[in-house]
């Protein structure tokens, strides 16, 4: 599911001119078909990236749309809550969000975490920057070996690295997609999780 929601992300900011940020990347915006195959949905809030200069505050050669911050909790990039400056890498924060969540198995927010740690994010990369992952990793897939471990780890640094508070310091979609496809290629034919 990951690989084919990094895929639609790619596409929608590399693949379209203008590029197009969906603004809402969240689990309950990821429809399974019958043939396990997850899409995209729910639009309402996508926009389309202009230059720069077309934001009387935008700086640097991305696109950008200057906007108030819109979104899901626990889904929304910090650096576009603190900056109004909505770019292909929000979404790749949202994306971030959303591989934490499968896997920890956990909603993105819990209001009965200590403030800190309310979001998925949060808690999650306070835990890796400790080396404490295993704690937070949904039990089922700690139980399927050494191999899908490894695998579970790769993409967890992923998630960490899609979540990072700074914008600049996160993989895009394109980057994203390549990784999730070389962790796929190092998973084990386990539990039917290798076309996931």
């Amino acid at each position: 599911m990951a690989v084919q929601i990094a895929s639609a992300l790619e596409y929608l900011h590399f693949g379209v001119k203008p590029a197009v940020v969906h603004r809402d990347v969240t689990s309950s915006n990821i429809f399974v078909e019958a043939d396990m195959r997850a899409r995209l949905g729910d639009f309402g809030l996508s926009r389309l990236l202009s230059p720069p200069d077309a934001c009387a505050t935008g700086a640097g050669r991305e696109l950008v749309c200057c906007t108030a911050p819109q979104g899901t909790p626990g889904y929304l990039d910090p650096d576009y809550h603190r900056s109004f400056q909505l770019t292909e890498k929000s979404d790749v924060y949202s994306f971030g969000v959303v591989v934490l969540e499968l896997v920890t198995g956990l909603r993105p927010v819990d209001v009965g975490r200590e403030r800190r740690d309310v979001t998925l994010a949060d808690w999650v990369v306070a835990k890796i920057q400790v080396g404490e992952l295993r704690e937070v990793v949904d039990q089922p897939v700690l139980g399927e070996g050494a191999g899908v471990m490894a695998s579970v780890e790769a993409v967890a640094e992923l998630a960490f690295r899609c979540v990072a508070p700074d914008k600049d310091d996160r993989p895009d979609a394109r980057e994203a997609l390549a990784e999730l496809r070389r962790i796929q290629g190092m998973l084990p034919e386990v539990s039917g999780l290798k076309g996931s």
